[in-house]
């Protein structure tokens, strides 16, 4: 997927390109963890993620040509961040609101001392231009364990032929910690603290997270010549792609994918009235977090069928629908057109694209989620996400132009009213240098008039939902967590599954014996 050198993928390279219109397009997670993480442990653990290539590589746009991936020095110290303890929430709002370095590789961690009761968190972002999904899965093979006390140093087999990072890995921080050193009031070394206010941390190097001291990757006697060599590669690489977009998008399956979408959704050209949470994208990010049974979407698909994302769907719909009446909105003979985030799979990699399902409102639990299960199906069947992927093509034979006028007309009016993702993780406990990962929310990017997204990650015998909200756009998302919550409870009662018996937290008192009388 990532090379050295390489061109970004047509459908990358298309979303590099939109971070100019709306910075922090970023994906990622906050793992909670049981206890508290020394910084100087957290840059052991980073040094492990030169195991993965993306983590070497960062993007450059040439004068000429299309972005392509060029090596970095692995340096941890720039990529991980420690908040102060004073307002660990705020310091997740600044994180999530502040776009990633481009001229650095496409990934940071920040740690939250003190972020819940327990102990603390962990912010990973990383851009969706460098991973499949919401960049889980190699991620969770290298950065945490499967027991408290594996081994630091060792990587999951099935990585070992990926080969490693370009990078020479040379970020390791003092022994004795001094490079954490922060003032007790929360502000960092240099006593520098954030306009919010919440004192948060700078790089561990010392450095304010902008610019790079990167460089030309080339020798002068060369750069020329290899710089011409690779903008007739990206010259007949968007020619191939223009070709194969155009005819992957005139052959029999396309045609197949555009008539069921068109059957399923009539006016899928025309962008839906907007919602309360649609609107210009301007504000700070927030996190809000949730928990779902994941028994419970088990038992509903065991009893009325569909996929995960089927159940995803239905709980988004029926929770936004009980969002949407407490605003007077009317919700009858409406539908909430989702965007389905997923990839298709291309020559051996993967292709990121979307599944558009118009979601209905006003109707039962058991009627949305039927509805939703034949809509999904037929639009998998008809392969309409490998369609709408062929457009990748297309907007890299204009490059940036195309995303200048997507981002234009999503602005104005959004195509969909928000994007769903979702993803299945381990679902035994994980660990972070000893200490348990008690939680995984994950972040989906908000952005071009789209101010709420939904992404749900199964970890652990939990579904967690990750809420991320433009605090202008949608001021009220703290709603959303009881209205999800009773939207799977409607469900699960529809589904005639029986209610979960309640966890004790200690064994039943013995049956008292003859002598002994009843208490009343």
């Amino acid at each position: 997927m990532t090379a050295a050198h390489e061109p970004l993928a047509a459908d990358r390279a298309f979303l590099w390109n939109l971070e100019r219109h709306s910075p922090g397009l970023h994906v990622g997670g906050l793992a909670r963890i049981d206890g508290e993480i020394e910084p100087r442990e957290l840059l052991e653990r980073a040094e492990r993620l030169g195991e993965l290539p993306r983590f070497g590589l960062r993007v450059e746009k040439p004068p000429f040509g299309g972005p392509r991936w060029r090596p970095a020095r692995l340096e941890p110290r720039k990529h991980v961040r420690v908040a102060g303890r004073d307002d660990p929430a705020a310091a997740l709002g600044a994180a999530l609101s502040q776009p990633l370095d481009p001229k650095r590789p496409l990934w940071e961690l920040h740690l939250l001392p003190g972020f819940h009761a327990g102990g603390d968190a962990l912010l990973f972002k990383t851009h969706p231009a460098a991973v499949d999904g919401l960049g889980t899965g190699d991620l969770f093979d290298v950065l945490f364990d499967s027991g408290p006390g594996a081994d630091g140093a060792s990587v999951p087999e099935r990585l070992a032929g990926d080969g490693a990072s370009d990078g020479d890995g040379d970020g390791s921080a003092d022994a004795n910690g001094s490079s954490y050193a922060k003032r007790s009031d929360g502000a960092n070394a240099d006593g520098d603290a954030n306009r919010d206010g919440s004192s948060y941390a700078r790089s561990i190097d010392g450095s304010n997270g902008s610019g790079a001291d990167a460089g030309s990757m080339f020798r002068p006697g060369i750069d020329v010549g290899r710089r011409m060599a690779e903008w007739v590669q990206d010259w007949t690489g968007a020619g191939r792609d223009l070709l194969g977009s155009a005819v992957g998008l005139a052959s029999e399956d396309a045609r197949t994918a555009f008539l069921a979408l068109s059957e399923s959704m009539p006016d899928a050209a025309l962008p839906p009235v907007p919602l309360p949470f649609n609107g210009p994208v301007r504000g700070r990010r927030r996190l809000i977090r949730s928990e779902l049974s994941y028994a419970d979407v088990r038992r509903v698909r065991a009893r009325l069928g569909g996929a995960l994302s089927d159940v995803v769907l239905a709980v988004v719909a029926s929770g936004l629908e009980r969002y949407l009446s407490r605003r007077g909105v009317p919700t009858s003979r409406r539908g909430l057109r989702i965007a389905l985030a997923t990839d298709v799979a291309d020559r051996g990699g993967k292709r990121r694209s979307l599944l558009p399902v118009e979601v209905p409102l006003g109707v039962g639990a058991a009627e949305r989620l039927r509805a939703v299960r034949q809509l999904t199906r037929l639009l998998r069947a008809a392969r309409v996400a490998n369609a709408l992927s062929r457009f990748a093509g297309l907007q890299r034979a204009t490059g940036a132009l195309a995303a200048a006028g997507t981002a234009a007309a999503a602005s104005v009016r959004p195509p969909f009213h928000l994007t769903v993702a979702n993803e299945t993780g381990p679902q035994i406990p994980q660990f972070l240098t000893g200490r348990p990962v008690v939680g995984y929310t994950p972040s989906w990017p908000v952005g071009f008039g789209q101010g709420l997204s939904c992404a749900f990650f199964a970890y652990n015998q939990l579904l967690h939902v990750g809420l991320t909200v433009d605090e202008r756009a949608c001021p009220d998302g703290d709603e959303l967590p009881d209205l999800l919550a009773e939207s799977l409870e409607e469900l699960r009662e529809a589904a005639g599954s029986p209610a979960r018996r309640p966890a004790r937290s200690a064994p039943p008192a013995p049956a008292p014996h003859a002598d002994q009388p009843l208490e009343t």
